[in-house]
């Protein structure tokens, strides 16, 4: 994978996890 994709890889991963967490703390509030 070249270099210059790493900081957009990482930073998708970072928005998809944020997502997941805020979905799984928003069900287990409710």
């Amino acid at each position: 994978m070249p270099h210059f994709n790493e900081p957009v890889q990482f930073g998708l991963c970072t928005v998809v996890l944020l997502y997941c967490v805020r979905e799984f703390v928003a069900g287990t509030l409710h």
